[in-house]
Parts: structure tokens; sequence; C-alpha cells
């Protein structure tokens, strides 16, 4: 028989499942939405454990709800990556005429690295997969990079001014 949860815990789970409750800024701090205020609580992970900046964990030294969300969350996120699997991308047809003839015609060189392209061998038409980066000038690695420290700037911004 397992022990009934806490009521903290319980809070915890509900604020972990419910959108736009969690934001994580950087690696081991969040903030949390307190669901009292219109505030956000600040959740640090320390050398000696998680620390909350709200009255509770503050006063009673517990684990407060906010410190539950973020675990639960973060337990959520390892079982996701357990079931993710990223299959290899295989090219079976033609995207201008759909024909499923076609051949390897060479290797493409540029600046992100080689990319092998295609030709079809009913409609004459040469073509590469780039995995969502055609006609970007930098390599996926430089581009997703800067979307993110572009986003943790935001964040930083929404939640500091």
């Amino acid at each position: 028989m397992q022990p009934a949860p806490n009521p903290r815990q319980e809070k915890g789970h509900e604020i972990a499942s419910a959108q736009g409750q969690v934001f994580r800024v950087a690696d081991g701090y969040y903030k949390v939405k307190s669901q009292s205020r219109s505030q956000y609580y600040d959740v640090n992970n320390t050398s000696i454990g998680w620390k909350c900046n709200c009255p509770d964990h503050k006063f009673r030294g517990t684990k407060c709800k906010h410190i539950w969300a973020i675990q639960i969350s973060l337990g959520l996120r390892e079982e996701v990556k357990k079931h993710v699997v990223l299959e290899p991308i295989t090219i079976t047809h033609c995207p201008t005429c759909g024909s499923q003839n076609i051949k390897r015609s060479g290797i493409r060189h540029n600046k992100s690295g080689d990319i092998q392209r295609f030709a079809c061998k009913d409609c004459s038409k040469i073509f590469s997969f780039n995995i969502g980066f055609e006609r970007m000038k930098h390599n996926p690695k430089a581009v997703t990079t800067a979307m993110q420290r572009g986003r943790r700037r935001r964040l930083k911004v929404f939640f500091f001014i």
C-alpha cells in the first residue's frame, strides 16, 4: 500500500500539470507562477538542495509545492526522453513530382557541412534534404543556439523588469 501524498505534493502536481506555470530560465533555475497572486517564485537547485523564495519554504524549511512542481516536471521530461526515438532520415521520393525513381547525384559542400544531393530520373530535378534549415547562412547548431539565447534574454526581460 502506497502512502498518501502530502498536500504540498498534490499542489505541486497541479502546478506541474497546468500549462504556463513553470518556466525554465537556466539550468537549475526556474520561475514558478504563484497560484494565489500574480507573481513568480524563484526556485534554484543549489549544492545543498532545492531552494525557493516563497514564504512556505522560507519559514517552514520544508519542500514547498513549487519545488514539488519542478521535480515532477523534471521527472515527466525524463520519461518523455526515454520514449523519444529519432529515426534516420531517408529520401524515398522526389519533392517536385513525387516519383520514387531517384538516384544519388553527388555531394553539396557548404559552411554547415556536406549534404547528399539526389536527382530524379523522371523529372530531372536535383534536390537535397536539409532538415528544416534551407536557405540558412549558418550551420544548424549556430542557428538553434542563437534562438535559445534570444529566448532566454526575452524571459529575463519579462521577469526582471
